[in-house]
């Protein structure tokens, strides 16, 4: 919703999809791919702050708007949280790469990584955790 309401996060995600996706030989891309990059690192470093305050913005949004639902607040910020992980899978797989991470083969489904480090298990960590300690326990 952000992306259509502010006058400013529109142009600047198109102006970054230009840079990524349509520059001179693909550099950015190739930069932004390139492990151990410090450029890589932090635009990594700034993404995952983005996911932390989306996802809590969210949890706080659904807090005002439904006041009374105790379930709202989790619903949104871990739909928040999973819609990433399927938006990265999908480019993944759109843009055909063998791997999600070096490191790990990708698995047949995006909520289907095992353990702790699937988008579905941090999601579900993640608001749990920010709900109960920063809300409710707050209280």
């Amino acid at each position: 919703m952000n992306l259509m309401s502010s006058k400013d996060i529109g142009f600047y995600w198109f102006l970054c999809y230009i840079a990524v996706y349509w520059s001179p030989f693909d550099i950015v891309y190739r930069i932004l791919s390139w492990h151990r990059n410090p450029i890589r690192i932090v635009v990594r470093a700034l993404e995952s702050i983005d996911v932390v305050t989306t996802c809590t913005a969210r949890v706080d949004k659904a807090m005002i708007y439904h006041p009374i639902s105790r379930a709202a607040p989790f619903l949104a910020g871990f739909i928040t949280w999973v819609t990433g992980s399927l938006f990265r899978t999908l480019e993944y797989r759109g843009r055909g790469d063998e791997q999600i991470e070096p490191q790990n083969p990708p698995p047949k489904m995006w909520f289907a990584t095992p353990g702790a480090y699937g988008g579905v298990s941090r999601g579900i960590c993640f608001t749990l955790a920010y709900y109960w300690f920063g809300k409710l326990y707050a209280r």
